[in-house]
């Protein structure tokens, strides 16, 4: 499932990477400008409307089931990332335009500023994502900041690397390691579980402005790489280029 931001849609590949179907279609819902695509533990698909600052649901056949957060609940300005508890009783939405990750409970309502502006002076969150502790990892503006899952309070600076340009994307790979898409350098980068720099796993030679970041079943990386319109695979353990994933069936600016 792989959100098509220019054209407002959700599209559908097979697990060889053939295009399948619209499974979202433009305007369903008041769609605009989808950010993230997240399967609840209801099973049904939740979508960020960053035009709309909305979150929408929408049902395992792709029909539209309803606005779960609706405009300006809880403050929310520009939805990015989403991201459920562990525990499934909670939905965070990084609110990118108010510099927060707002909380709301399982029937979209608010419940709570879990990160805000003045908590580790987050900046510009657009990924977020619970690491193997159970804790928050957030990007904010060219750093990856810590918090604890529960309270949502600042732990640290985890990563503040001169490396990372406009960070997209955010993975905990099953190694361990936090994987992060460097949008501007067109690289993945790699960090420890402590937040060391490990490695450049994929370089600037095939992937433009990449953005989302899967480990598939397959234990092989994917990568959106939304200028050249394409869904990239490569090894999960070199990082090597293996082919063009997905592209085609209108899918433009993935994000």
């Amino acid at each position: 499932y792989v959100s098509s931001a220019t054209t407002n849609e959700v599209l559908r590949y097979s697990p060889s990477g053939e295009f399948v179907d619209v499974f979202v279609r433009s305007g369903s819902g008041g769609l605009s400008d989808p950010k993230d695509l997240e399967f609840g533990p209801d099973g049904n698909l939740y979508v960020s409307s960053a035009t709309t600052n909305e979150v929408l649901r929408y049902s395992p056949s792709g029909e539209f089931v309803d606005v779960f957060v609706r405009s300006g609940s809880g403050g929310l300005s520009g939805p990015k990332d989403l991201e459920f508890s562990s525990n499934g009783k909670y939905l965070h939405v990084a609110s990118f335009l108010t510099n927060e990750i707002l909380r709301y409970d399982t029937d979209g309502n608010f419940v709570d500023n879990f990160i805000s502006s003045h908590n580790g002076q987050i900046s510009n969150p657009r990924y977020a994502v619970f690491g193997p502790d159970d804790n928050l990892y957030v990007s904010s503006d060219d750093r990856i900041l810590h918090f604890d899952g529960k309270s949502g309070e600042f732990v640290d600076v985890f990563v503040d690397s001169s490396r990372i340009k406009n960070p997209t994307g955010l993975l905990f790979g099953p190694d361990g390691n936090l994987y992060v898409s460097s949008a501007t350098t067109n690289e993945v980068l790699r960090y420890s579980p402590s937040g060391e720099f490990v490695d450049v796993f994929v370089d600037s030679s095939i992937i433009k402005n990449p953005t989302g970041l899967l480990f598939g079943p397959d234990g092989n990386l994917y990568v959106a790489s939304s200028l050249s319109d394409e869904i990239i695979r490569f090894d999960g353990v070199s990082g090597q280029f293996i082919d063009v994933f997905a592209s085609g069936g209108g899918l433009i600016n993935p994000m």
